[in-house]
Parts: structure tokens; sequence; C-alpha cells
């Protein structure tokens, strides 16, 4: 099975750039038109879906779970960091990294902070 909405289709090139520091190595995808992403590391691959009618968010296989937790967890700005870190403009006031042209925070809601 597929789990839908647990990764937000702006966050596809941040995960590509982060399953490469985790040592991913970065595959062609398949003939398979929602494939967006598949990356292998020795034995595991994991393989990113966006359904047709989706508009926001991707779907991750069951078994790569954990995995993208893990990426949107440290994706996060961590609370010990420096407050004039928080109050930059790539960042909400609830610590989750934004990307630019955002208007909205993805995770609490919130207008974002220019």
């Amino acid at each position: 099975m597929a789990i839908r909405e647990l990764l937000h289709k702006s966050k596809l090139n941040e995960l590509e750039k982060w399953l490469e520091v985790q040592g991913y190595m970065i595959l062609a995808t398949s003939k398979n038109p929602y494939e967006v992403l598949r990356a292998k590391k020795d034995k595991d691959t994991v393989i990113i879906y966006c359904k047709a009618d989706s508009k926001e968010h991707l779907s991750v296989m069951d078994k790569d779970y954990g995995l993208i937790k893990r990426f949107i967890k440290e994706s996060r700005v961590s609370p010990g960091k420096d407050i004039a870190l928080l109050l930059s403009d790539s960042h909400c006031e609830c610590g989750m990294v934004i990307d630019d042209g955002w208007k909205y925070c993805p995770e609490c809601g919130g207008r974002l902070m220019a």
C-alpha cells in the first residue's frame, strides 16, 4: 500500500538531495508515468509516486514511511537553533523550513514572515 499526504510536492528536490547525502544513488525513473523519484542504496529501493489527480502531495510506499518521516523531521528547524535563523525569510514561526514563493506554511497554516 501507499501512504498519501505525507510528502508535499514542493519537497521533492530537497528529498532527492537528502537521499544522496544518506548514501542513496538517484536512478532514472521507470516507464511508469506516476513515478517521480527512484533511489537505491544497497538492496533498498525508494520510489516516490505522484497520483494523476494529486494537487499537493506525493505517495510513499509503506516500507519507506520511516525514512520519509526522518527526512521531514530533519528538514525542520530544531528548537535549539539561533532565533535569528527562525526569524529569517526561509523559516516559519513554527520552525518549518519553507521554500520561496509560499504564502502560507504547509505545516501550521500560518502566514509566512517577510
